[in-house]
């Protein structure tokens, strides 16, 4: 939205896109939608590419389209099938008896002349999403031939074929029991075209474009039959009918056509009171069909027929948004004559290809066709008489509505029925297209605000949080303000808030004061620092008056508003609002909100006053950053909340959340309790609830105090250098006890770096203009262990040049530094005394990774480099020289700063304690455990760029693209139950020898993965074994989301049987729409904020459904494992299809990161990862 919003050119938005939808932000600040029945784009190598049915001959001499959603290959001639359709590393190939000349090609077409014999052609079309193979009878001659009684083919590939129970084919997948490929009812046509009248009545004239589309569907006057097919072992028996190969009025050629798609034909349906439903058509008539009447023919059955059609569509991405406009579109082909008549569109129940005229008509009309939404009187198509084809366009209130009515879940499902206003005359007869269309024009509401960012005035400040009804704040006073926090995904909107209070006034619980407007604020475009709209609880301003010893509650929504129209002074310029607060989706596993609850009591004693004593841990908000460490203690005071001597407190109640049971504290003689010592036992949102007790043992309010608690680190300094700007950089372990402080003037933030950016010193040389970074004291004791690791880039070797050291009384107690007389990287002390030095020279302008470490047992220094052991010193003798700050950018030697550096620093920690070569490797590599490529390998085992190995079990086996269906981003993919492999049901997977992250601190996994249909049950992607189940599990999940199927994540409480277990799930996916394309799936863990997220296409779900803060993933000892539930050395839940690029974070991913590995072009990799 917000590049299209700058560029004011409308930007499509990829990861919305599918095979039938295109999504595409408009600079006005909306989202628009076009959807269509039939495929108009596929996925290629990590981008959506238009499709293209064109036929090109491939270098193997094969016939290939440009772009359709299957892989498709048709024979060049010879040996073998005459067509392979792949999807998701498995086939389905066709073939016939003897060797096949070489295709003659048209189009999307190609010709094998006299083939199976002379009168006969085959000919195969590629389309959008399938093939269509057609014996193209010629003559007379050729139908009486007794070969055509029966055709046989010969089916390859090892999927399961069989009747579909209504004359046509199903291919699925014999291990998920998913259909990948059907084919509805195959028919048989002649070439009849409907003889020219007088009058305002149909012609058309024959012409040898009418002739070749005749070959490819039947036309309105076309003599149409069905014929039978069936399956005998590995062959396919076609069986014509024989009275209309025989019939002396035909028009030859005749065609017997059967089609092979992917599922998802259902979008366009045509059901009739005489024969079959179909799905299959190019066009289709509505209204009543007459074979009768001399004008109209092709009306299937035999005789008068009545027909209606249906069009479904699936949006994505879609949950709680405004629909602005919507368009429904079909393509009119063909009229009875040129006098308009009337046709309606209505909302109906989805149909199907088993939906039968019994089933949508008679008594059942009013519960399949349950609202008329648009109507139009037109007639198009009649070309011989005046009335081309045309688009008709529908719109109305009533359609907007509908479809916005479907808004509450992510990929509903949109059916229109398309009929004749008078189904009992000719007239009304119209063929359309099947290849309808839906415009819509979307506002993206804002996100609902979340319980955590709600509070109310308590007192002096607005630290009162949201409490249920069970639980209510107790306030001593009118609450002057309440604040909410609101998002938009639109970043950078104009939003404004709406509060309303309710309570039971005597006549029962109801909205007391409404349409409370808060400020108008531009919407923070941080997502971890949403912003704050303040409402002013003013009571003359807003009339307001909220009874004292009464339970109140409040809730709250956001509003964006219309273009250009955003002064909050009317709310008539409001578009579209967000749920309300305490809205629940009791099908979301998110668990029920509520609203927030208060008491007004003046009687209490004011709650007291809580601050951070030592810094260490600030209160948030508005200090929203992650702060100390689980058992690293923090210090508070507390005041009385009054000076009354009345009020003076004795004691303090202090309850820490985690605490089994409160504390009770005697107060000093002040009535204070100052410095009071708190250790957080967990990382993560920790709230701090204080009451003081009186002498007359009142209670007062309660003191709401909340900070954050990172997760248990060594790390005893940590300097992103991400700054934009300032003279100081945050140390992330604490709140300004180690900041660093700029000096000098030569230096500039935001030089693009390893992660994110970093800071860059002494670019001119100068020594009058110096730039370097120290902190005010001592981090480490340079007597005992401790690690110092950063990321530099050297722009010039003039020089000694250090990066990071820690000043003494006279000379740095250390160097991690560039050696300018031995031209290594070095980690040394003053005079070389002692030194571990890097194997090669330092490479001037590229990055790269030191890790300097002293270990206090051994007494020596170790250098490792981008995550390798290159150097160890000698003892280094016993430091007492005094402490001094840690400084970036210089050291110090002779009382004085020298050795200053020129070029990039960035990423610097520090740690109390001597890493390992593990540890230190972890370092370099970011957050990377592992990235499996996966592509082709004739071996057992694939290898990451570490050589963490991945063994393929069973028949499981990496593949090129050509199998994989060119769906992968690069070179090929991991094909897991492939029944060509071998002819039972598989137990494919991969897994590790052991765990490769640990689960109990923040990690990302991901990759890309393609179904081979739309699974009957549960199919796992990722899993971590623990000793007595999974510390995740991530898979598809077909019964979630009402069945409609949905990407989920399982997590237990513990490793424990039958324990609890959370969950989140996605139901905006492209196998939910069972789209021919695979989804990127990728899971992120938070581990202080004990946050778990789940990204399908680099995208979290609509209204944060797919995430949850109250997760705690334990540390998993067992294998890591692909496609597969793993637990004890016992496989379940396995995964059909193919999975590609798999990566492995030691850390928690940001959504840019997701959104870049989702479109396959991450510039993250083992060499510059995070």
């Amino acid at each position: 939205m917000e590049k299209a919003e700058k560029s004011g050119k409308p930007t499509p938005v990829w990861q919305l896109t599918g095979e039938r939808r295109e999504v595409v932000a408009r600079p006005d600040g909306l989202l628009e939608q076009n959807l269509t029945t039939a495929p108009a784009r596929t996925w290629r190598s990590g981008g959506w590419v238009d499709v293209d049915t064109d036929l090109r001959r491939a270098d193997d001499g094969s016939v290939a389209p440009v772009a359709t959603t299957v892989g498709l290959r048709f024979s060049g001639g010879g040996k073998g099938p005459f067509v392979r359709m792949i999807r998701a590393g498995r086939e389905f190939s066709l073939g016939i008896p003897g060797d096949l000349p070489e295709p003659r090609l048209e189009a999307d077409s190609a010709t094998y002349v006299d083939v199976p014999f002379k009168g006969v052609d085959l000919q195969v079309r590629a389309l959008e999403d399938g093939f269509s193979h057609s014996f193209v009878v010629r003559n007379a001659q050729a139908a009486a031939d007794p070969r055509l009684a029966r055709l046989q083919l010969q089916m390859g590939g090892g999927l399961a074929v069989g009747s579909d129970g209504r004359g046509g084919l199903k291919v699925k997948d014999p291990g998920s029991g998913g259909v990948m490929f059907e084919a509805p009812q195959p028919q048989m046509w002649d070439a009849t075209l409907t003889e020219p009248t007088e009058g305002s009545v149909a012609r058309v004239k024959p012409t040898e474009r009418v002739r070749k589309e005749l070959e490819k569907a039947p036309g309105p006057a076309s003599k149409v039959r069905p014929l039978a097919a069936t399956v005998t072992g590995k062959t396919l028996n076609l069986v014509p009918d024989r009275t209309l190969l025989t019939d002396r009025s035909v028009t030859f050629p005749v065609v017997i056509d059967p089609a092979w798609r992917t599922p998802l034909s259902t979008a366009a349906v045509m059901v009739n009171t005489d024969y079959a439903t179909d799905t299959s058509w190019a066009d289709e008539g509505m209204g009543i069909c007459k074979n009768g009447d001399p004008h109209m023919s092709n009306c299937g059955g035999d005789g008068t027929v009545t027909k209606r059609l249906f069009y479904t569509f699936k949006p994505a991405g879609w949950k709680d948004q405004a629909v602005i406009a919507a368009e429904f579109e079909v393509n009119e082909v063909w009229a009875y004559n040129c006098t308009a008549s009337e046709m309606q569109v209505w909302r109906t129940k989805q149909p199907s290809g088993a939906t039968t005229w019994g089933q949508q008509a008679g008594t059942n009309f009013a519960g399949f066709w349950q609202q008329k939404l648009a109507y139009k009187s037109v007639a198009h198509g009649n070309e011989g008489i005046g009335c081309n084809d045309h688009t008709v366009e529908f719109r109305s209130t009533e359609l907007r509505e509908y479809v916005e009515s479907l808004n509450t879940v992510d990929s509903p499902t949109l059916t229109f029925g398309l009929k004749a206003a008078d189904e009992g005359s000719v007239t009304g007869w119209k063929r359309f297209s099947n290849k309808a269309a839906l415009r819509l024009v979307i506002n993206v509401r804002p996100t609902q605000p979340g319980l955590g960012g709600m509070r109310m005035s308590n007192g002096t400040s607005v630290n009162g949080i949201c409490q249920p009804a069970n639980d209510p704040l107790i306030v001593t006073g009118y609450p002057a303000k309440l604040q909410a926090e609101i998002t938009d995904p639109n970043v950078g909107e104009k939003l404004q808030g709406e509060a309303v209070l309710a309570w039971d006034d005597g006549t029962g619980w109801r909205d007391q004061v409404t349409n409370i407007t808060s400020d108008v604020r531009n919407e923070s475009d941080d997502v971890d620092n949403p912003t704050t709209y303040t409402f002013a609880m003013s009571s003359s301003t807003h009339h307001i008056f909220i009874p004292e010893n009464k339970l109140v509650s409040w809730r709250a929504r956001g509003w964006d508003f219309k273009k250009n129209q955003d002064t909050g002074q009317d709310t008539n310029e409001w578009q579209s609002a967000s749920l309300w607060s305490n809205a629940s989706d009791l099908d979301s596993p998110g668990g029920v909100r509520h609203a927030c609850h208060f008491i007004i009591d003046t009687a209490r004693p004011p709650a007291p006053k809580v601050t951070s004593a030592d810094g260490r841990y600030p209160q948030k908000p508005p200090n929203l950053g992650w702060y100390g460490a689980a058992g690293v203690a923090g210090k508070f005071d507390i005041r009385a909340g009054s000076t009354a001597a009345a009020d003076k407190p004795t004691s303090y109640r202090i309850h820490l959340s985690g605490w089994t049971s409160p504390r009770e504290v005697p107060a000093d003689a002040n009535g204070n309790l100052l410095g009071y010592s708190i250790t957080p036992d967990s990382s993560g949102e920790k709230m701090l609830k204080v009451e003081a007790k009186d002498q007359a043992n009142r209670t007062s309010a309660q003191a709401i105090y909340e900070f954050r608690v990172n997760h248990t680190t060594p790390y005893e300094g940590y300097w992103r250098l991400d700054e934009q700007g300032g003279s100081s950089a945050v140390n992330e372990m604490d709140t300004g006890l180690h900041n660093l402080q700029l000096k000098g003037t030569d230096y500039t933030w935001k030089t693009p770096a390893k992660i994110g950016t970093g800071l860059t010193v002494n670019v001119d040389s100068d020594s009058a203009t110096r730039g370097y970074a120290e902190t005010s004291q001592r981090v480490v004791d340079p007597t005992q262990s401790f690690t110092v690791a950063a990321w530099v880039k050297l722009d010039k070797k003039t020089w000694y040049s250090t990066a990071v050291g820690q000043d003494g009384e006279v000379n740095s107690s250390f160097y991690l530094t560039y050696n300018h007389g031995k031209d290594r990287w070095a980690l040394t002390n003053r005079g070389e005394v002692a030194q571990a030095l890097s194997a090669q020279p330092p490479q001037i302008g590229k990055w790269t990774h030191l890790v300097g470490v002293y270990d206090a047992a051994s007494k020596q220094y170790k250098l490792y480099v981008n995550g390798v052991h290159e150097g160890t010193s000698g003892t280094v003798p016993a430091w007492n020289g005094g402490d001094g700050p840690l400084t970036v950018g210089r050291g110090k030697t002779e009382g004085s700063p020298v050795d200053f550096f020129p070029g990039t620093i960035d990423d610097v920690r520090v740690q109390r304690k001597a890493v390992t070569l593990a540890e230190a490797q972890r370092l370099f590599y970011g957050t990377v455990a592992a990235r499996w490529k996966l592509d082709a390998n004739a071996n057992g085992s694939t290898l990451d760029d570490t050589g963490i190995g991945l063994v393929l079990k069973n028949r499981a086996t990496t593949a090129t693209a050509a199998r994989c269906g060119e769906k992968v981003i690069d070179g090929g993919c991991l094909v897991l139950g492939d029944p060509s492999e071998t002819q039972v049901v598989g137990d494919d997977h991969a897994v590790t020898t052991g765990p490769i992250i640990r689960s109990d601190q923040s990690f990302s996994v991901a990759g890309h993965v393609m179904l081979s249909s739309f699974p009957t049950g549960r199919e796992t992607l990722f899993s971590q074994a623990g000793t007595n189940t999974n510390a995740f599990t991530v898979r598809f999940n077909r019964q979630a989301s009402g069945g409609n199927g949905a990407w989920e994540i399982d997590v237990p409480d513990s490793d424990a049987a039958g324990v609890v277990r959370r969950t989140v799930q996605h139901e905006s996916c492209r196998v939910c729409n069972e789209e021919n394309a695979p989804d990127h799936v990728a899971l992120v863990y938070e581990a202080p904020r004990r946050t778990l997220s789940l990204y399908v296409n680099g995208l979290l779900s609509a209204q944060l459904e797919s995430t949850r803060d109250d997760v705690s993933i334990f540390r998993a000892n067992g294998a890591f494992g692909i496609g597969a539930m793993v637990q004890g050395g016992v496989a379940s839940e396995f995964l059909r299809g193919t999975v590609d690029d798999v990566w492995v974070y030691q850390g928690d991913l940001k959504d840019g990161q997701i959104i870049e590995l989702a479109a396959g072009q991450s510039g993250l990799t083992r060499e510059n990862a995070p």
